[in-house]
């Protein structure tokens, strides 16, 4: 880890800095009868490791799961900016569909999700809500379209200064747009859902804005997604990781907890704020798609600078530097491991490794990354890690948004 977290040498424990006191309250999620529905890949499991590289043809190199329809890997990936707040969002669509997905922190105490579908599609997936410099960082390392509700006047005008090409693969909604309704006109890519009286109403197609791309100068084929590695065998050198407690904020906090049956970890979210006359308390966040509750068969916790790139009294733009490399903690079959998170300079996808330069292995599966500064406090007891995280400086840099490779 960082000095500020503690430094890791090798692929040894982590230097922790606290304890977490023994009256943590955890949900009992086995006696909870909506959880009986988790997740189900509709892909298939392979008995030996992939990648990262010449995966073959019908193997997604986002999971390392076989698909069973393989054209769905001819095309590129989508990046769908979801939202996780205010709390009526839940339970959002589609989220259990996304094969990877990326939390982080974006502004006011709250965070949002930006997920990437490939070999799923899913008919109604959202809230889509607006943009964030972060975003750059993902449709450039997964070579993917970008579908978001536009975005700050500053952050529009900086996107909008890209590379046409990159432009181009933008899924915005238009005009005529607003006019679609979910649920009753067909093959649309954006579509607004007249049941939710909010702005939290927009909700995109995979399948419609695969069919609709034929609209506008887009390359849509497969991509060069290699980078990272799979293998079901249970890696060596690894601490205790059952649940995985992540402190956004008193507004924003969650907990991943991992159930020995389905070998995943189980996602709840925050019930109301943390008070001190209530504490924190939680309940498990389901896709309202599939009526699943959200899974995921990897946790990777990432270490990345934050820093504010405007700070006003009523706006926060912060910009988070997914360059290079940095310190990570990945968490798959109920243990953790000290890791190196790396992005490649030019084609590649983020992937991780231990401490020594070699490969972790992904258990093959969904992957959610959570995203957290290098200021983030750790506390480590037992089976339970705690996150809390860092927030940057309370004057901006003043310094422009940096371009992305």
């Amino acid at each position: 880890m960082p000095d500020s977290i503690g430094r890791v040498e090798s692929s040894a424990s982590p230097v922790i800095l606290e304890k977490i006191p023994e009256t943590t309250k955890v949900p009992n999620y086995s006696s909870t009868p909506e959880l009986t529905k988790i997740s189900k890949l509709t892909q298939t499991k392979i008995p030996f490791g992939y990648g990262p590289e010449n995966f073959p043809h019908d193997v997604n190199p986002l999971t390392g799961l076989r698909v069973d329809d393989q054209t769905l890997l001819d095309r590129r990936p989508l990046a769908i900016k979801i939202s996780n707040y205010p709390r009526d969002v839940r339970p959002q669509s589609g989220l259990s569909l996304a094969d990877i997905v990326y939390e982080y922190y974006l502004e006011q105490n709250v965070s949002r999700f930006i997920g990437i579908f490939y070999g799923n599609d899913a008919e109604k997936v959202g809230p889509v809500r607006s943009g964030r410099f972060f975003d750059e960082h993902i449709f450039r390392i997964y070579e993917a379209l970008y579908v978001f509700a536009m975005a700050d006047d500053r952050l529009m005008d900086y996107f909008m200064e890209l590379e046409q090409s990159v432009i181009n693969r933008f899924i915005v909604e238009h005009p005529e747009d607003k006019q679609h309704t979910c649920g009753v006109d067909e093959n649309v890519p954006l579509c607004r859902d007249r049941e939710i009286q909010s702005w939290n109403n927009m909700f995109a197609n995979t399948i419609a804005i695969q069919s609709n791309l034929n609209t506008r100068p887009v390359n849509n084929v497969r991509q060069d997604l290699s980078g990272m590695r799979f293998e079901d065998t249970i890696p060596p050198g690894g601490i205790p990781g059952e649940k995985i407690d992540v402190y956004y904020s008193v507004m924003m906090y969650n907990l991943w907890i991992y159930e020995q049956n389905s070998g995943r970890y189980l996602r709840f979210d925050d019930a109301h704020e943390d008070n001190l006359s209530r504490g924190k308390g939680y309940e498990p966040l389901m896709d309202k798609l599939t009526n699943a509750v959200i899974a995921a068969d990897n946790v990777a916790v990432l270490f990345v600078p934050h820093h504010f790139y405007l700070k006003s009294s009523d706006t926060e733009i912060i910009q988070i530097d997914l360059n290079g490399s940095g310190e990570a903690i990945l968490f798959r079959d109920g243990m953790a491991y000290p890791a190196l998170w790396m992005r490649p300079e030019t084609s590649g996808v983020l992937t991780l490794t231990t401490h020594n330069g070699e490969l972790l292995p992904f258990k093959p599966g969904v992957t959610f990354f959570i995203v957290m500064s290098p200021t983030t406090t750790i506390k480590q007891a037992n089976t339970e890690w705690f996150f809390e995280f860092g927030f940057p400086e309370l004057e901006p840099t003043q310094t422009p948004h940096n371009p992305l490779p």
